[in-house]
C-alpha cells in the first residue's frame, strides 16, 4: 500500500513561540534543583520589565547551567538578584543580605569562608570586589520555588552558593569538560575548605582574582577560556560600604 504525502490545504495561522525546544529557555518555577552553573554577566543596579531601577538591589548574576540535579534545567539561563542590606528592617536581615552576598563571592573564589571577616574592634572589615571578575567563574547554586502571600516565587535558595570543589556538594552533578576547562588558579583543595569558626584565617587558604585583600594565585599558562568570556573589560567594583 502506498502513502501519499500530497494533502489538501488546510492554512492555520499562528504566533510561532521563542523557541521549538522543549520547554523553555529560562529557568522557573518547576525547574527547582542544585546545579552546576557558569555566570555569563553581571549587571550593576538592575531593572525591572519597565526599564525602572529595582530598589536596593545590589547587582543581577545571570548564569548558564551545566548540569545539576534537575536534568530539565540543564541547559537554561537563570538568574538571582542580591540586595544591599536594609537597616531598617533589623540587625538579622542586614546580616542575611551582607552573607547572601559574600557567599556569592565565595562560591566564584572572589572571596574565601576562611578570610577574616571583622577587625579588632568587632567591625566588619571593608572589601573591595572586582564584580566582573565572576564572569566567566563556575560555581554550584541552589534554585526552588516558594509561595508567599498566595503569590509563587523562583528564585535563589537562602545563601545556597558553594565553591565547585566545595566537598559538602560533592554529590552534585558537575559538567566534567567544564571543569577540566576551568583554570587551575580558580579550583581548591578539599582540606582549604574549613569548617571552624567563621571567619578564622586557615593557613594556605585562597581569595581568587578580584579579591582585594591578599594575592591572587598566579595564572596558569595552560588555562583556556571557559563558556562565557573569562573576564569583561569594564571594571565594577564592590566594597563593605556598598553592601
Amino acid at each position: 500500500m502506498s502513502t501519499s504525502y500530497e494533502a489538501a490545504n488546510d492554512a492555520f495561522d499562528f504566533d510561532a513561540p521563542e523557541s521549538y525546544q522543549t520547554g523553555g529557555t529560562f529557568l522557573a518555577e518547576g525547574d527547582d534543583g542544585t546545579y552546576h552553573v557558569e555566570v555569563s554577566a553581571i549587571e550593576r543596579d538592575p531593572k525591572n520589565a519597565q526599564g525602572q531601577i529595582i530598589q536596593n538591589a545590589a547587582f543581577k548574576v545571570t548564569f548558564l547551567v551545566l548540569d545539576g540535579t534537575n536534568k530539565h534545567g540543564v541547559g537554561k539561563t537563570g538568574n538571582f538578584i542580591l540586595f544591599h542590606p536594609d537597616f531598617s528592617k533589623g540587625e538579622k536581615s542586614v546580616e542575611f543580605a551582607r552573607k547572601r552576598i559574600g557567599r556569592f563571592f565565595v562560591a566564584t573564589g572572589l572571596r574565601s569562608e576562611n578570610d577574616p571577616t571583622r577587625d579588632a574592634a568587632g567591625n566588619p572589615i571593608k572589601v573591595q570586589v572586582n564584580l566582573q571578575a565572576a564572569v566567566g567563574r563556575q560555581f554550584i547554586v541552589q534554585m526552588e520555588t516558594t509561595e508567599y502571600n498566595g503569590r509563587k516565587n523562583f528564585g535563589l535558595s537562602f545563601a545556597n552558593m558553594f565553591h565547585v570543589d566545595d566537598p559538602e556538594k560533592s554529590g552534585v552533578p558537575k559538567d566534567s569538560a567544564a571543569l577540566a576547562n576551568y583554570p587551575a588558579q580558580f579550583r581548591r583543595k578539599p582540606e582549604s575548605f574549613m569548617s571552624g569558626k567563621p571567619g578564622a584565617k586557615a593557613s594556605g587558604s585562597t581569595s581568587g582574582n578580584g579579591n582585594g585583600n591578599g594575592s591572587a594565585p598566579a595564572k596558569s599558562a595552560t588555562s583556556q577560556p571557559t563558556k562565557s568570556a573569562t573576564a569583561a573589560s569594564q571594571s565594577q567594583t564592590v566594597t563593605a560600604d556598598d553592601l
